[in-house]
């Protein structure tokens, strides 16, 4: 257990998401995205129009970026976009300001869950060294559901043998906030990814970077 700035109880764990709350992985999201659409004689997407796809899982981002997409083509448009994801090696990926000082510091256990491919989510986890803070790195095909999907949160609690009242999830997303109100579980916004997302549905606790929940 341990203890973290706006909360006046013990949190035994955290589970936190990855891309825009750990990572900002999505110069590489957009680039993966627009090898797909110049293979297929299209014109790159600028930034924006790629991100606004982002968010719901591969399947969402592939419909978003390729217009008329056939149902039965999905599957390997997502196959197509792992594989050039994997083949940037995260190379325009960067960590957020406060992230390791949080995962060191903060004295609890700690999961990831992402709308990504876990081995995807590992892969970047790895490329920063930070795998080994993380008793569980979850992703879609991890859980079996896709945020805001909150069994995917539900799932995670029970690998950890955790009680939502016992856990925080922290993202940046909307989807992030309702996947923590669906399984009950108390949401930290952290301000850097995707949070326009929310409009002003904005949740109680926010902070500018993780290791703001650091108690000193």
């Amino acid at each position: 257990m341990g203890r973290l700035r706006f909360f006046d109880h013990d949190v035994t764990a955290v589970v936190l998401d990855l891309d825009g709350t750990m990572i900002d992985a999505f110069p590489d999201v957009v680039a993966a995205a627009n090898q797909l659409r110049q293979a297929r004689g299209m014109r790159p997407m600028a930034y924006d129009e790629v991100i606004a796809h982002v968010g719901h899982g591969p399947e969402v981002l592939v419909k978003g970026v390729l217009p008329g997409l056939a149902r039965q083509d999905v599957a390997d448009a997502v196959g197509q976009f792992a594989s050039a994801y994997e083949a940037l090696r995260d190379a325009h990926s960067t960590l957020f300001d406060g992230v390791r000082e949080f995962l060191q510091q903060s004295g609890v256990r700690k999961a990831v869950l992402t709308n990504k491919l876990e081995r995807l989510a590992r892969s970047v986890l790895q490329r920063f060294e930070l795998t080994d803070y993380f008793e569980k790195i979850c992703g879609f095909d991890t859980t079996g559901f896709r945020k805001p999907d909150g069994r995917a949160l539900v799932w995670v609690l029970g690998a950890l043998g955790v009680t939502p009242d016992q856990a925080v999830y922290i993202g940046d997303s909307d989807v992030d906030m309702h996947t923590a109100q669906a399984a009950g579980v108390p949401f930290v916004l952290v301000k850097t990814g995707l949070t326009h997302t929310l409009g002003r549905e904005m949740p109680q606790i926010q902070v500018a970077r993780l290791d703001e929940l650091l108690v000193e």
